[in-house]
């Protein structure tokens, strides 16, 4: 069925994935509907869940091309810069102010008292 999805996709401009859930919740339905007994799969559910997140990211990283990797950069570094900042500006802070040294604040963000 996601291969049909998937190959279909391209003309209904549906993501496969939209239509395997809809798939899913479809079965479901009719399974409640037929009074069909659907078997207890929450001792495995989470492990299925996170196996089908890192497929999904997968498939998104196998669609990137050339033209998408300047706007991956630019979007990387606008998100590095202020979190690097923020830590250098927090470790000075906890060093002028707390008395640390700047490597414990810039590593632990804490201050640690003299006695």
């Amino acid at each position: 069925m996601a291969y049909i999805f998937d190959v279909t996709s391209a003309k209904t401009r549906i993501p496969s994935v939209i239509l395997l859930i809809a798939l899913g919740m479809g079965v479901r339905q009719a399974a409640v509907f037929f009074h069909i007994p659907i078997p207890d799969l929450e001792a495995i559910l989470p492990q299925l869940g996170t196996a089908g997140l890192i497929l999904i990211v997968l498939e998104g990283t196998l669609e990137l091309n050339e033209s998408k990797l300047p706007l991956i950069g630019k979007s990387a570094l606008l998100a590095i810069i202020p979190m690097l900042a923020l830590s250098f500006l927090l470790a000075y802070a906890f060093h002028f102010f707390g008395g640390v040294s700047f490597k414990i604040g810039l590593a632990n963000g804490e201050s640690r008292r003299k006695t």
